[in-house]
């Protein structure tokens, strides 16, 4: 029993001497409560943290921005520096004239690709079109170094962005070529500083003679392409028609008239439907193309007769400036771009030395 009690005692003198040595313990101040919260709180807060500027969350990382389950499917492209619109058009959707469709889904995000397309930045991500294809993810073959072929024609042959694509120029029987890939059953090529397709079954190379590619025609052409007249060279000649087909008739005259609080009309109006085939009227040399405000995409030749014409409202063009062009040749094709106008046409403005004339005073030129 003595015992016992001497246990009890000695748990409660401990028990005792606990509490005492808490209670010396100072209380903790307010201030060190939001210490110890900080240090605690490590984590950066949501609202703090800044999004990059549009168009720049890749910035620096690939521009190529692939489906994974789709391999070689484009979804995103982030501009590079000399890119243009017509550029990447023509690279992930075979036609640089399908540039407008990169405008559509993307002037959203970019307002002022609306109003000028070709001006684009560095660092910007534009969404692409669901038939985008990365070429170097398959079906196109690069060769190690350029390989010479010899155009084995009667007539001549096309040369066109894309297989089965628009039409830039063309080869005749014996002309030589710079072949550097393969897509399919076209040679990839480089001609005038840009590459360029034209079909296998028409050159002849140490690999694979001319005549042993069957040409199979696309089942649903999008456009004239496979039965586009030959583009034939020549020194000028002049008096082909501006579109492909025509129209039964113009819809605006040369001359005074009131639309818009223009009081002059300095051309003819084409009422022709969005992507109609636009001509080189005869053989001559492009001075300019691009993109102004009111007259949107444009087109201008010099022939060799000394007129220059104008075309203006482009969906998009298939020339470059300098470049010489052929009688027929396709070198644009129509749409409804730019402020000054109502509804798609072709806008063809005549000038003779240097001046606006009416088209209809001009000798040889077919016209409704």
């Amino acid at each position: 029993m003595r015992a016992t009690r001497a246990i009890v005692t000695a748990s409660l003198l401990v028990l005792l001497a606990a509490w005492v040595a808490g209670a010396r313990e100072p209380a903790p101040t307010t201030e060190d409560t939001v210490k110890t919260t900080l240090e605690v709180s490590t984590d950066t807060p949501p609202e703090v943290i800044i999004p990059p500027p549009p168009g720049q969350e890749n910035a620096g990382g690939s521009p190529n921005q692939t489906d994974a389950t789709a391999p070689g499917k484009m979804t995103k492209y982030v501009v590079q520096p000399g890119d243009s619109l017509w550029d990447i058009a023509t690279r992930f959707l075979g036609d640089g004239a399908r540039y407008f469709e990169i405008v559509e889904k993307n002037r959203h995000r970019y307002p002022s690709l609306t109003s000028n397309p070709s001006l684009i930045h560095p660092g910007w991500e534009l969404d692409l079109p669901e038939d985008a294809r990365d070429p170097a993810a398959g079906g196109e073959t690069a060769f190690a170094s350029p390989e010479e072929g010899t155009v084995r024609v009667n007539t001549s042959l096309n040369i066109r962005t894309s297989p089965w694509g628009s039409i830039i120029g063309s080869f005749h029987d014996g002309d030589k070529v710079s072949i550097i890939g393969r897509n399919g059953d076209w040679y990839k090529i480089s001609y005038n500083g840009q590459t360029a397709y034209v079909h296998a079954n028409y050159v002849s190379t140490a690999r694979k003679a001319a005549g042993q590619t069957p040409v199979n025609y696309p089942t649903n052409p999008t456009s004239d392409a496979v039965n586009a007249p030959p583009v034939t060279p020549g020194e000028g000649r002049f008096g082909a028609p501006p579109c492909t087909p025509m129209p039964s008739r113009v819809s605006s005259e040369f001359g005074p008239r009131n639309l818009m609080n223009f009081t002059f009309h300095y051309g003819i109006d084409l009422p022709v439907p969005n992507g109609t085939r636009l001509n080189a009227l005869g053989d001559g040399v492009v001075t300019a193309v691009g993109f102004e405000s009111g007259g949107g995409t444009f087109v201008k030749i010099r022939y060799d007769n000394g007129l220059e014409s104008f075309y203006c409202h482009l969906q998009g063009y298939s020339v470059s400036r300098g470049q010489r062009v052929s009688m027929g040749q396709e070198v644009a094709r129509s749409d409804n771009t730019g402020q000054w106008t109502t509804g798609p046409h072709l806008h063809m403005g005549i000038k003779r030395n240097g001046a606006y004339v009416n088209p209809r005073s001009v000798a040889g030129l077919p016209l409704p």
